[in-house]
C-alpha cells in the first residue's frame, strides 16, 4: 500500500470514529432530560450564573457530586442550549467521538494490535449509552 493510500485509509478510519457514535447513539438528540438531569441541570441553580461557576469549583457541597469540570461543562452548555436536551446530547456525542479517536491514537502509538478495533469497540459499546443520552 502506498502511503497516501495508507494516509486515506487512516482517515477514513478517524473519521469513522466520529461518524459511527451519532449512528449509533444519535436517536439522543431526539431525547428529553432524563435521570438525575433534574439534580445536575434543569433545576441546578449553579448553572444560573457566574457565582454559580465559581461555587462549583470552590464549594465542593454546591451539587450533588464534586465533579468541577463536569459540572463546569453543564455550565457552559447552559450558557449556550438552556434547557434544550438536544444540545447537551450532542455535545456528548462529539466527546465520545473525540474520546475514540485519542483512544485510537494511544493504543496505535503503543503498537497494541487491533487498536483500532478497539477504539471502534469503545465508541459504538451500548455500556456508553448513557454517557451521550
Amino acid at each position: 500500500m502506498s502511503e497516501a493510500a495508507s494516509r486515506g485509509s487512516e482517515t477514513v478510519r478517524a473519521w469513522l470514529l466520529w461518524i459511527l457514535p451519532w449512528a449509533a447513539f444519535g436517536v439522543a438528540l431526539g431525547g428529553d432530560f432524563l435521570w438525575d438531569d433534574d439534580r445536575n441541570v434543569t433545576a441546578n441553580a449553579t448553572l444560573r450564573s457566574l457565582a454559580g461557576l465559581i461555587r462549583i469549583w470552590t464549594d465542593p457541597w454546591a451539587n450533588q457530586q464534586y465533579y468541577p469540570l463536569t459540572h463546569t461543562s453543564f455550565w457552559l452548555e447552559y450558557q449556550l442550549y438552556g434547557l434544550w436536551a438536544a444540545g447537551y446530547h450532542a455535545v456528548n456525542l462529539v466527546l465520545q467521538g473525540a474520546v475514540a479517536w485519542q483512544m485510537w491514537r494511544l493504543l496505535r502509538r503503543l503498537a497494541l494490535p487491533g487498536a483500532w478495533v478497539a477504539a471502534l469497540l469503545f465508541a459504538v459499546h451500548p455500556v456508553h449509552a448513557e454517557s451521550v443520552e
